[in-house]
């Protein structure tokens, strides 16, 4: 896999935010701005949009950073809080954009806890096409960039790491949902190694990394970001997880969003200073 030269990753959106900026809104969802660069061509890709309906565009606004002149817009999954923001978004681009996405990302999105209710975007692909976005709505792996690839639909291999409690429509009944539209990001850096970014890795951060390594032939991951997913799980899933994520031996780990506290607070117990939770409106440069 070729190599990019540096990576951007500029939080617009998680769950929480620093003191840094008192003008950012902290919401739960997620909202990445990447930007690479590959010797004298930069790329500027937003990975998720946000919950609804212009939280993103804000903060954005308010952290200086302009949403006019993205190439494109991959979206990890489509649930609310990673799909809302994108018809705003896409309004304010000045040309078309392509969409990258899985073609179940507007398939019907439920969850049952106590009750059942709808957790998907509040549009439809011709909603999409309607603001200007181009559907580049693909099973398999899209590279966007020498160096920049998505990862498909993500092969489930691990036992401990089941998709539960979503739901959607299929021949006219309720089925659960596996989320097989739930897909990753990523980014070869030159001199640092791989970069696995998971908008909230429902197939599982194990089978996330292990597909990286599988599609891309590179064994060593340097960094991994995003959500992983273990906020509702039970301790002997999120330990296998951390376990499994230690034989990779990453030498940085950002976890945000549905990851949950007490996962993070195992990461970094296991993983010290090289796991540093990222939120609304930080940054991380590689």
């Amino acid at each position: 896999m070729s190599t990019v030269s540096h990576l951007k990753l500029t939080v617009l959106v998680e769950d929480t935010k620093s003191n840094g900026n008192p003008y950012l809104t902290a919401k739960h969802g997620l909202s990445l701005l990447a930007e690479v660069m590959r010797d004298d061509l930069k790329l500027k890709i937003l990975i998720d949009t946000g919950p609804p309906v212009d939280l993103a565009l804000k903060n954005a606004y308010n952290m200086g950073i302009d949403l006019k002149n993205l190439d494109a817009i991959f979206i990890t999954h489509g649930h609310y809080d990673h799909v809302g923001g994108l018809p705003e978004i896409l309004k304010v681009n000045d040309h078309p954009t392509p969409v990258i996405a899985h073609p179940q990302i507007f398939h019907p999105k439920l969850m049952l806890k106590s009750k059942l209710r709808y957790v998907g975007p509040h549009f439809d692909e011709s909603a999409l096409k309607a603001n200007g976005g181009i559907p580049v709505l693909s099973r398999g792996p899209v590279k966007i960039m020498d160096g920049v690839v998505t990862s498909g639909e993500i092969a489930r291999e691990t036992p401990f790491e089941e998709v539960s409690g979503f739901w959607t429509l299929k021949d006219g009944m309720l089925v659960e949902d596996l989320m097989l539209d739930d897909q990753a990001l990523y980014i070869n850096v030159e001199g640092r190694g791989l970069v696995v970014i998971s908008g909230c890795a429902h197939a599982g951060i194990v089978n996330t990394i292990r597909q990286a390594k599988k599609m891309t032939g590179l064994d060593h991951i340097y960094a991994i970001i995003g959500g992983f997913h273990l906020s509702t799980s039970e301790d002997e899933r999120i330990k296998k997880s951390i376990d499994e994520m230690e034989q990779t031996d990453p030498e940085a780990i950002h976890p945000c969003h549905c990851t949950g506290l007490k996962a993070i607070h195992l990461l970094s117990d296991r993983f010290k200073s090289r796991c540093r939770p990222i939120c609304t409106g930080d940054t991380v440069k590689l």
